[in-house]
Parts: C-alpha cells; structure tokens; sequence
C-alpha cells in the first residue's frame, strides 16, 4: 500500500516533470516496491476517465450508451499491453537500466493527463462548453499529453528523441487498437 507521502512525492515529480524539470525523478520512489506502488495511478485515473467517457457520450445526439465495463476493460488492456511491450523494447535497446523510473513516470503521468480533461468535462456536463469546446479541449489535452510522455520516454531513458518518439506512437497505436478491438 502506498504511504500519502510517497503519493505525495510522485505527484510533485511528476508536476516537476510536466513543467521540464528532470529533477522530478529525484522524488519518485524507484525501487522495485515504488514500480509497484506506482501502478496505485490506474485506481485513481479510472472512475475519472469513465467520467469523463460518461460526459463526451452524453454529448452525442442521440447520447450513446456507455458500457464501463468495456472502456475499463479497453483502459487496463491499453495499460498493460504499453508497459509489456515497452519493457520489452527497452530491453531490446539496452536501456533497461533505466525502465523503473521510466514506468514510474509514466504510470503517474496518468493520473495528471487524465485530470487534466476534468475541468473541460464538467463545463460541458452543466452546459457551459458545448460538444466543440469539449472537442478542442481534448485536442489540446492529447497534444501536451503525447508531448509529456515523449518528454518522459526521452528523459527517463536516457535515449534519442526518435526512440522516445517511437514509444510514445506505439502508446497511441495500442490505445487505437484496444478502442477498435474492445470499444
């Protein structure tokens, strides 16, 4: 179980983080129990990304059902199916000494991303940002997302800007596929 103030710690890495400051790794727990620790981030995104999936489809005309069990299922395949592939691939490329802090930052980097889309979610939910707004919003959210796990696969690795760009497409390719396959 992880202790408020290694939660604590890992957010204000990856705030640090975030905001370029490489010295966020310093406050990540990187030890084989904070790797594990870290997964406590999908606990915590999960009922605000099903939140979130609930307001953009009560948006659409006429409103879409919501099955949560399937996008809970797509999230967990999308997470799980990243780390093994990366773990792998960062295996392959000799990088494996530094894959915990790697997994560490990204695993926070979760809950950040997938908060960051809260504030849209509730304006359009009481009506003060139409089906557009929520639209360009999670553009923008997307965009500084895929920017911040490049940045983190970049730094955390230790390695060039193409192989932390070609994780960070990979992450997008497997999302793509879990929504095409499970949603």
């Amino acid at each position: 179980m992880i202790s408020s103030e290694e939660f604590s710690a890992a957010m204000r890495g990856t705030w640090r983080l975030l905001n370029r400051d490489t010295g966020g790794y310093g406050d990540f727990n990187v030890s084989m129990e904070g790797l594990r620790n870290s997964f406590t981030a999908i606990v915590i995104v999960a009922p605000i990304y099903l939140f979130i999936i609930a307001t953009s489809n009560n948006l659409a005309t006429p409103p879409q059902p919501t099955s949560y069990g399937r996008e809970l299922l797509a999230l967990l395949v999308e997470w799980a199916a990243f780390i093994g592939l990366a773990v792998v691939l960062v295996r392959l490329l000799g990088l494996a000494g530094r894959l915990v802090p790697f997994l560490i930052a990204y695993n926070w980097s979760a809950v950040f991303i997938v908060f960051s889309m809260v504030p849209p979610a509730l304006l359009s939910r009481y009506g003060l940002l139409g089906a557009n707004g929520l639209v360009v919003a999670s553009i923008a959210v997307t965009l500084v997302a895929l920017y911040f796990r490049w940045f983190i696969a970049r730094t955390a690795l230790a390695t060039t800007a193409g192989v932390a760009l070609a994780l960070t497409a990979i992450d997008v390719i497997i999302s793509l596929l879990a929504s095409a396959l499970i949603r």
